[in-house]
């Protein structure tokens, strides 16, 4: 059964979260950007828009301690697969001096996360180009990722 909710939800109220394609050929708005998305872009932009809004998403119930290791779903795997690739794709043409390490870092991936999701892909660009390299870029998302999930560092995110 599929239902559309046009509402806020609370996202302690979640007892599982999972990621679906977007309905093929409905719409309840007539047809709109979403309509060819699958699950992995579609948990991809919801991740991103979350994690930039610094949320914790531990409620989401997206991960599992399975014998004293935390393991993230299928889902959140999909998802954050698909946005590490398509920040990988940003390819920005030069590169500035924030380091993954550096304090300015988490608040720059965040706001390369917000444009993200978003679909501005001009200023993902730019934003991520203020990385020194692509790896920075992706171990401050990476570094994101694992604090809105409580995952462990040794986790893969």
């Amino acid at each position: 059964m599929e239902f559309m909710m046009e509402d806020e939800i609370q996202l302690e109220d979640c007892s599982e979260t999972t990621f679906v394609s977007h309905n093929q050929s409905i719409c309840s708005e007539g047809g709109c950007r979403e309509m060819r998305f699958d699950r992995f872009r579609a948990g991809a932009e919801f991740i991103a828009a979350a994690v930039s809004q610094e949320l914790d998403l531990e409620c989401l119930n997206m991960t599992k301690v399975r014998n004293g290791h935390t393991e993230r779903s299928a889902d959140l795997a999909n998802a954050a697969d698909e946005l590490m690739s398509r920040l990988d794709k940003l390819n920005p043409t030069s590169f500035g001096e924030i380091r993954s390490s550096d304090s300015e870092a988490p608040a720059l991936a965040r706001a390369v996360l917000l444009v993200l999701a978003n679909r501005n892909l001009k200023e993902a660009r730019a934003l991520a180009g203020l990385f020194a390299t692509d790896r920075a870029l992706r171990n401050a998302t990476e570094t994101l990722l694992r604090s809105a999930f409580t995952l462990p560092r040794v986790a893969n995110i």
